[in-house]
């Protein structure tokens, strides 16, 4: 995570548009794939829910909300709430932080 956060602030110093488009891409991308397409959909399991949720963990710990240009939806607010009615108290653990990060920040939806 510190390699791409320190790539990411050469690319902005370098103004380089195309790579950095490019990991604005990577991390839509990646946001997708950790919540919508097999981390967190309804359904999957334990394991992969916890991993999802580690994940994005450490991904928000390491980038603001605004770096990632996250690409939230406007019902992604239902979508994620449903993330706090996990049956297991370590997933519900790991998802209040995620939320209130994503929710105290201003947000860009588009």
């Amino acid at each position: 995570m510190k390699r791409l956060r320190d790539s990411r602030n050469l690319l902005v110093r370098n103004r380089d548009a195309i790579n950095l488009g490019n990991y604005c891409n990577f991390f839509a991308w990646l946001w997708n794939f950790l919540t919508v397409e097999e981390g967190l959909f309804p359904g999957a399991n334990f394991g992969r829910r916890c991993q999802s949720l580690e994940f994005l963990s450490t991904l928000l710990d390491t980038f603001d909300v605004e770096t990632l240009k996250l690409p939230l939806q406007s019902n992604e607010d239902v979508r994620s709430l449903r993330w706090m009615f996990d049956t297991y108290e370590h997933n519900k653990k790991l998802v209040f932080p995620i939320l209130m990060k994503l929710y105290t920040a201003p947000l860009q939806v588009r």
